[in-house]
């Protein structure tokens, strides 16, 4: 008995089954997304209320919670405002900076503009760090951080900025 094989069927099912599970996935997708949306802008809500009151301080851990979850323009600029107000110059200098690119790409002329204008400003306030290494000490597994970050070797020697009042440096070696 011969059994013939329609070779051509069997791809096509695999094509189909793929798209109804990639199908059956958006729904949850949408979901995830539409609830990580909703939580940031609860929290934007909050954090403006804050800002609003000059509550600076307190509105940036709302800020900086609904920038994770949803990187907005406007979120970012909230941010840097409250960061500049608090004397976080470098910081509100790299947001404002993180603002204007984010919101050039979406072309967002008017906050982009803003963003660089408000930078800008900052721009001649911020202090800088050089943290040099002398080559001797310079060794297999030594490591620098700044703040918590360890930097990379590339960045030894080169001014950056960092925000006014203590910076904890660390130099470990094994």
């Amino acid at each position: 008995m011969t059994r013939v094989v329609d070779r051509d069927r069997k791809p096509l099912a695999g094509v189909v089954l793929c798209f109804a599970l990639w199908l059956s996935s958006l729904p949850v997708h949408a979901q995830t997304t539409s609830s990580r949306s909703m939580a940031a802008e609860a929290l934007f809500d909050r954090a403006l209320k804050l800002v609003k009151d000059g509550k600076y301080a307190e509105a940036v851990p709302f800020l900086e919670q609904s920038l994770a979850l949803d990187a907005g323009v406007g979120t970012r600029l909230y941010l840097a405002e409250c960061y500049e107000r608090l004397g976080r110059i470098s910081s509100a200098w790299a947001m404002f900076r993180e603002a204007a690119s984010t919101a050039a790409a979406q072309g967002q002329t008017d906050r982009a503009r803003i963003g660089t204008d408000r930078a800008a400003r900052l721009e001649s306030q911020i202090p800088l760090l050089t943290l040099q290494v002398a080559a001797g000490n310079n060794m297999p597994g030594f490591v620098v951080s700044l703040n918590g970050v360890a930097l990379p070797e590339t960045a030894w020697g080169i001014a950056m900025p960092v925000d006014p009042g203590t910076n904890q440096i660390d130099a470990r070696a094994p």
